[in-house]
């Protein structure tokens, strides 16, 4: 695809790794390992890590489009809070 070998070299040729450290605006990167989509082995941990205005947080479960729990009941939604947090520390 796109001449590439592999998922994992398009993924870099398409990825914003390389205008991340231009960021200087605070930025919350809220993933979760589980997302089948955006694969968590793919993300570019260091060069988020590297810029001070990022915050990586790391779930180890949500999926792609949203992040749940269950609480014996049903299942509810977590990322709402702790976007709310994050913005309330910022």
């Amino acid at each position: 695809m796109c001449g590439l070998n592999s998922g994992a070299m398009l993924w870099r040729q398409i990825s914003c790794d390389r205008y991340l450290s231009n960021i200087n605006i605070p930025v919350m990167v809220f993933v979760a390992k589980d997302d089948p989509i955006a694969k968590f082995r793919f993300l570019p941990k260091n060069e988020i890590i590297a810029n001070q205005n990022f915050l990586l947080a790391v779930s180890d479960y949500g999926g792609h489009c949203e992040f749940y729990y269950n609480d014996g009941k049903i299942y509810r939604r977590f990322a709402p809070k702790v976007v709310i947090k994050y913005f309330d520390e910022i």
